[in-house]
């Protein structure tokens, strides 16, 4: 049985959106169809009217949704006994194996929350806007809620069909960073291949998609088992036949010892061309200025091929002697934190916020000591428990730092503060301002008392700046949950 319950304070567009099972979100140009599971394509009302949402760009169209609704996820775990046990879901080839669904959805934003059926392992999956344009976040947290129970072998599973239009099903697929974020090498990544149609089941193999691969003076490799676990550059280039593809990918977290978790972050948008699609990718941390995946992380395209053939029909013109790619609106997918370190745990790859409004830092699901970092000059800091501590980056610029407006010490790099009972909020004003399009531009090591269901960080501007204060935007909170919710089970 299926229940809705609704919560005082309800706002009346959050209710309509959670009872209809998902959300439609837009950040720029992309809108995400989110489903109260998690997975993405959902019916819904958006910026071009009723349609089947994915991932969409405003006057282009939808890249996940056409032929099939093939996009998903699953995390899978293994109890003390030996069995495995996964919750997925996807539209297109299956849902199942989770219980306890909380979903919400306010503004720009979606949370979905469901628990591993027999398991204490709960997946929280927090959509929202990213520091990048057009580039949607999503913060995942698979934690283990048991005091006893150790689960092993966490392995989490997203796949995407990618469907380009104007002509869909006969798409262009790079992947960026698998090699080097294979276990193997030291990394997360167990398996990953241009297999878009696969179960989000991690229990079921992932396999690949047939197709002929062709090299830069147009002579074929080899199949489609090419993609498996390594890089590629616009895979499928339509040579007499159509080549109907996407992305899967597999990551390996290890073991979640009684009260673990596993943060990372993914990120789904689109942009007006490949620079623009690599250039946000850039901004949030994924990719180095030269296409190259940064430490951890890793990233999919996909493209037009260039051609307006009949869909998925042969003979076409390959897409040499056609339009370049390039030019035309690229979708792009992409995980952070997958490396030797998750998300969080280095200064290097801090957790980074949802951005509801300008100068406004949404962290859901906050976990003491990690490195968190806004893009501003001055922070105040506020969590809804009581901090602990503060430390700043190796590389940070000196700081000062207020409790309740009084001025209270000077930091500089990997300096520390150690706060007393009660600080729920603080204010760290930089003596020099940093960059405020580095995602990495002042990251701090933030500790604070376990159970907090929110931290936020507002940036306060100089008043003569052109940019309203923080306060005058509506507060997202992190409670999403406690403004509509919707009892699933599976």
């Amino acid at each position: 049985m299926r229940r809705f319950i609704a919560l005082a304070g309800l706002v009346s567009i959050s209710l309509s959106t959670a009872m209809f099972g998902g959300a439609v979100i837009t950040t720029g140009n992309t809108s995400l169809g989110v489903n109260d599971a998690g997975q993405l394509n959902f019916y819904g009302l958006g910026p071009d009217g009723y349609n089947l949402y994915g991932v969409w760009r405003t006057g282009v169209g939808d890249s996940t949704s056409p032929g099939c609704p093939c996009e998903g996820w699953g995390a899978a775990v293994t109890a003390s006994d030996g069995t495995r046990y996964a919750a997925f879901a996807n539209q297109a080839s299956g849902s199942g194996g989770y219980t306890d669904g909380v979903f919400g959805s306010v503004g720009n934003t979606a949370s979905s929350s469901v628990r591993i059926a027999g398991t204490d392992v709960v997946v929280t999956q927090n959509y929202g806007p990213s520091l990048a344009p057009d580039l949607f976040m999503a913060q995942v947290t698979v934690k283990n809620t048991s005091l006893t129970d150790t689960f092993g072998d966490l392995v989490y599973r997203r796949a995407m069909d990618w469907d380009i239009p104007p002509h869909v099903f006969d798409e262009l697929v790079t992947h960026v960073g698998v090699v080097q974020n294979l276990e193997a090498n030291g990394g997360k990544v167990r398996y990953a291949s241009n297999n878009g149609f696969a179960s989000s089941d991690p229990r079921s193999g992932a396999g690949w998609v047939d197709g002929t691969a062709y090299d830069a003076d147009g002579n074929p490799i080899a199949d489609g088992s090419v993609s498996v676990n390594t890089d590629f550059d616009k895979l499928g280039f339509a040579e007499g036949g159509s080549w109907d593809h996407g992305s899967v990918f597999d990551f390996a977290f290890g073991d979640l010892a009684p009260g673990d978790s596993k943060t990372f972050n993914i990120f789904y948008g689109s942009a007006a061309n490949k620079p623009s699609a690599l250039a946000a990718l850039q901004q949030v941390g994924v990719a180095n200025a030269d296409g190259t995946a940064k430490p951890g992380s890793l990233y999919s395209l996909g493209q037009w091929d260039g051609t307006f053939g009949e869909s998925g029909g042969d003979g076409e013109t390959s897409v040499e002697s056609a339009a370049n790619p390039d030019d035309y609106a690229t979708f792009m997918f992409a995980f952070g934190g997958v490396g030797e370190f998750a998300v969080g745990e280095t200064e290097d790859n801090p957790i980074l916020p949802f951005v509801p409004a300008p100068g406004q830092y949404e962290f859901p699901d906050p976990t003491p000591r990690r490195w968190y970092d806004p893009p501003a000059s001055t922070y105040e800091y506020e969590v809804d428990t009581e901090f602990i501590s503060v430390e700043l980056c190796s590389f940070c610029a000196d700081a000062d730092l207020y409790i309740g407006g009084a001025f209270t010490t000077s930091l500089k790099a990997k300096g520390s503060y150690a706060f007393g009972s009660g600080v729920k909020e603080f204010t760290l004003k930089l003596k020099t301002p940093v960059d405020g399009s580095d995602p990495t531009a002042y990251p701090v090591l933030l500790d604070f008392a376990s159970g907090a269901a929110s931290l936020s960080i507002k940036a306060i501007f100089d008043p003569a700046s052109p940019v309203p204060e923080p306060s005058t935007y509506l507060m997202l909170g992190m409670g999403l949950a406690a403004l509509a919710y919707r009892r699933m089970r599976a």
